[in-house]
């Protein structure tokens, strides 16, 4: 599920830079595609603690986000390419060129900063954001989040049957 989301993201990064162009906004999708597929080293899902990008993800990734990212992202890369960059720092910088874009959109037309136009402001955000994720082809994820909500409700209720109803336990 978290791939999927990160996947919404990247694409919202490329639209945003490739300025509409279709073609462009491809490419970038598919040179951090490739990227990811370079893999992530450490433990996993079954092990403690995350997984670390591969030295070759993250040297792909600064290379897509040079290539396909600028200038939108410009400081956003050079964060990627120091080492010494809090990588959580480096996140926010690429999250916070969307959350501006959107800001600077959804406020054409405001003049003065009141509680009103805040609010405006972000229904807007909120509004711009749904309508781009309408238009994603997410039948997967949410098919997947279906399933994965059904499954757990499963766990509940056999759960719940075992403690509250021992003579009637559910093997599992």
């Amino acid at each position: 599920m978290k791939g999927q989301v990160m996947k919404l993201i990247t694409k919202a990064h490329c639209n945003l830079a490739s300025e509409g162009d279709e073609t462009k906004s491809t490419e970038c999708l598919q040179c951090f595609s490739a990227a990811v597929k370079l893999g992530k080293q450490g433990k996993g899902k079954g092990g403690r603690g995350k997984k670390e990008m591969s030295p070759e993800m993250v040297s792909a990734m600064t290379s897509c986000s040079e290539q396909h990212l600028n200038p939108k992202y410009t400081k956003c890369t050079t964060m990627m390419k120091d080492t010494t960059a809090d990588k959580k720092d480096t996140h926010k910088c690429y999250m916070r060129v969307l959350v501006n874009n959107l800001v600077i959109k959804c406020s054409d037309g405001v003049s003065e900063a009141t509680p009103d136009t805040l609010s405006s402001v972000m229904e807007c955000g909120k509004e711009v954001t749904k309508n781009f994720v309408r238009k994603m082809p997410v039948q997967k994820l949410l098919k997947r989040s279906e399933t994965f909500l059904m499954k757990k409700r499963m766990k509940m209720k056999i759960l719940k049957v075992k403690v509250t109803e021992p003579e009637y336990r559910i093997r599992t």
